[in-house]
């Protein structure tokens, strides 16, 4: 019920086992759509699932540190904003580091770094700080 009334409303998973069939049937019901079978859902709504099956154990048991990898390189650029702006909420708790190309993620973060090369074999580091407070020192 966590995921239902987030900000991202986006699936309930299910592992159901058919003693009939002798095996356990992997399905997924997205809201607004029908019960899927996991392989008949598209690569955004696979995403979206991992990403609220991780936003639900994080509410229910928060870890200090999180470390996400472009875990939202599959989404719409309108889920994308969503998933941002519930990642934010959960940093009441968790630190996250988050690795990303998406504008979305990047508006919603407090500090950006990343790594230029201007010369050959010469990495910089940069880093920006989004907070408003630190913005007009």
């Amino acid at each position: 019920s966590t995921i239902a009334t987030a900000a991202i409303p986006f699936a309930a998973l299910s592992l159901l086992h058919s003693p009939s069939l002798g095996r356990r049937r992997n399905s997924i019901w997205v809201w607004g759509l029908v019960e899927k079978y996991m392989m008949q859902l598209s690569g955004g709504e696979k995403a979206l699932t991992a990403i609220a099956l991780l936003f639900a154990i994080q509410n229910l048991k928060p870890s200090p540190f999180c470390l996400l990898d472009e875990i939202e390189a599959a989404l719409d650029d309108n889920n994308v904003v969503r998933f941002a702006r519930y990642l934010h909420k959960l940093t009441k708790n968790t630190q996250f580091i988050v690795i990303t190309h998406r504008r979305g993620t990047m508006t919603a973060a407090d500090r950006l770094y990343g790594i230029t090369m201007q010369e050959k074999g010469v990495s910089t580091l940069v880093s920006v700080s989004l907070l408003e407070d630190e913005l007009d020192k």
